[in-house]
Formats: C-alpha cells, sequence, structure tokens
C-alpha cells in the first residue's frame, strides 16, 4: 500500500516538474493532473482507513483484556496484538501536502478566450449627431474584437462585459452627451460638461466624466459608442496629453 502511494506520487511529481505554465497546459494535461491527485488522495485516504481499523481492533482487545479477568471472556492472543502493532509501525507523514493543481479558475481561464481592448482619440475632435465615436489609437487588443477604423468592438464571444469610457468636452464648447449601443440597442449614456459661456472668456477648466456599464453580449454583436443629439449641433471632444477621451472593455 505504500509502495503504491509513493509509486503515485512520484508520477504525480515528475508529471508537475513540466517547464510548461499550467495556465498554458491542455485541458487534458490538467484533467491528468487532477485525476493522479485524486488517486493519491484515494490512497492516502484509504490507509488511514486502515490505520483507524487497527486501533479499534487493538483497542477493543484492551477492553477484552481487561473483562476477561473479571468474566473469564477471552482476550487478544499475544500473537494477534504483536500483529496489530506491526501493522502500526510504519508512521503517517503528517507533514504531506498535495501539490498545487489547476483549479477551476485556471481551467475557465484556458477554455475562454481573453478578450480586453482600450483605445483613445489622438486629438481634439468634432463629431454630428449619431455618429459613431472613432477612438482610432489602440493601445491593447486581445481576442482583436476592435476595430480602429470604424469605432466598433464584434464580441469574438459570448459572455459578460465590462465597458467603460471617459469623454471630455472642449472647453468653450457644449455639453457631450454618448450612448453605449450594443447591436442599436442603448445600454448606457454619459454626458461631459464643458465650460461654456457666450463670451468663451471665463471656461478654463476641463471635466472629464467616466461611465462603466456591464452587460451580456453575444457572439458576433456590434458595440460602439456614439454621439446624441448636442444642443449645439455637433460635439467637440477634448483628447490630448492632458485629457484622454477612451474606450475599453473586458470580458469577465
Amino acid at each position: 500500500m505504500a509502495a503504491t502511494l509513493s509509486v503515485l506520487l512520484l508520477v504525480f511529481m515528475l508529471k508537475s516538474s513540466t517547464c510548461t505554465p499550467v495556465g498554458q497546459l491542455p485541458v487534458e494535461g490538467r484533467l491528468d493532473q487532477l485525476e493522479i491527485g485524486a488517486e493519491v488522495q484515494y490512497e492516502r485516504t484509504n490507509d488511514l482507513e486502515q490505520r483507524l481499523s487497527v486501533l479499534e481492533k487493538f483497542v477493543v482487545g484492551m477492553l477484552s483484556s481487561n473483562n476477561s479477568s473479571q468474566t473469564g471472556n477471552s482476550a487478544l492472543s499475544k500473537e494477534e496484538i504483536g500483529n496489530l502493532l506491526e501493522n502500526l509501525s510504519e508512521q503517517v507523514d503528517t507533514n504531506y501536502s498535495m501539490p498545487i493543481l489547476p483549479g477551476i479558475g485556471a481551467l475557465r481561464q484556458f477554455g475562454a478566450p481573453k478578450v480586453a481592448f482600450h483605445s483613445y482619440i489622438s486629438a481634439n475632435r468634432a463629431f454630428s449627431p449619431n455618429e459613431v465615436v472613432i477612438f482610432d489609437q489602440v493601445m491593447n487588443n486581445d481576442g482583436v474584437g476592435y476595430t480602429a477604423a470604424d469605432g466598433l468592438f464584434d464580441a469574438p464571444t459570448t459572455g459578460t462585459y465590462v465597458f467603460t469610457w471617459t469623454i471630455t468636452a472642449a472647453k468653450f464648447g457644449h455639453p457631450v452627451t454618448t450612448q453605449l449601443m450594443v447591436n442599436g440597442e442603448m445600454r448606457g449614456v454619459l454626458t461631459s460638461e464643458s465650460d461654456y459661456t457666450t463670451t468663451g472668456a471665463t471656461g478654463t477648466g476641463s471635466h472629464p466624466a467616466t461611465a462603466v456599464v456591464v452587460t451580456h453580449v453575444n457572439m458576433g454583436e456590434h458595440v460602439f459608442l456614439r454621439v446624441s443629439y448636442p444642443q449645439g449641433g455637433t460635439s467637440s471632444f477634448q483628447s490630448n496629453s492632458l485629457d484622454r477621451s477612451t474606450f475599453s472593455g473586458w470580458l469577465l
């Protein structure tokens, strides 16, 4: 029994010593590791159960020995007691701990594609009513879902997504309202105020605003930002080294 347990542990350690990170192992390899770990635990549990059985018999024997002097019942023989003690001679490794196995989170991370993007507008720009806001600079695009040419994010997989965008309205302009659209359905809205005055003499500050939306998106659906009808006919976005207008999203 002890030999079987040692062999299983050796096999497990050899398979776990691969240079390939756990997050990059094939699903079959991970399941193989989990299966070996389960077998090791089974062997240890079986070993401990047998030891417990031996202890129970030993205690029964001691009680029988004590009772025999009073009732005349026969106790366990010395040979039987010796055999029980011999079975207990091998110590249990109480310091043993299972090696770290890939959990459900790691399997899910392996099975689901990594999807995340971050983009921004490279310069100040004005947009017309209902126009799609194009964030032409892409900093990150895991899953290749976002397209800078048209400003659309095409969901590469179905799931729950987080989308966030920050818009800074240009100074001396009108408030800017943007809508998060998923296949023509509005899922979120944001208004960014500006330092608007009739003369343009007192507007000095920037007032970026940020929205966050958690929503379900089906594979292939288009996600984008569009400008709501503005008060002044066009919406002026400020985006420079001091105030970035950005659009980001990722799969939960």
